[in-house]
């Protein structure tokens, strides 16, 4: 084997190990911003959904007559 065919056969080892890396590093990456992507969106549907509401407990027993509801102050 000459070392010209050694230094590419290197060179395309070299290339594919660095490709590979890379691709599994940018996976890394891509699966980390779907992951904090999907949590900030959870954190702020479950403050949207819940802002101005009241506990399902309080409606459930608003609408058992349980409790009377609290005037709210102007």
């Amino acid at each position: 084997m000459s070392l010209f065919n050694f230094l590419l056969a290197f060179l395309v080892l070299l290339f594919c190990l660095i490709n590979f890396t890379l691709s599994l590093a940018f996976q890394i990456v891509l699966f980390q911003f779907y992951f904090l992507a999907s949590f900030a969106l959870g954190v702020v549907s479950f403050y949207c959904r819940n802002k101005g509401q009241k506990s399902r407990l309080e409606q459930a027993s608003l609408l058992c007559g349980l409790r009377k509801e609290k005037p709210q102050s102007v």
